[in-house]
């Protein structure tokens, strides 16, 4: 899972890809383990692919004007 992304796990233990994006659809309650659950979420795989696809893994620097 490394490419340039990373998470972060908010107040109620929900995982959260990172940076910029406070939505998350995985908690690292989820009986799998943290490992599995974040290997395994959809929701973290998509972002991950298009992140690769359109970033250097900085999301907040891409088509920056300043």
């Amino acid at each position: 899972m490394s490419n340039g992304i990373s998470h972060h796990v908010n107040p109620r233990g929900d995982i959260e890809p990172c940076p910029i994006i406070q939505f998350a659809t995985e908690n690292i309650r989820d009986p799998r383990g943290v490992f599995a659950t974040m290997r395994d979420s959809t929701f973290l795989k998509d972002f991950r692919e298009l992140s690769a696809q359109h970033t250097a893994g900085v999301w907040c620097w891409s088509g920056r004007i300043w």
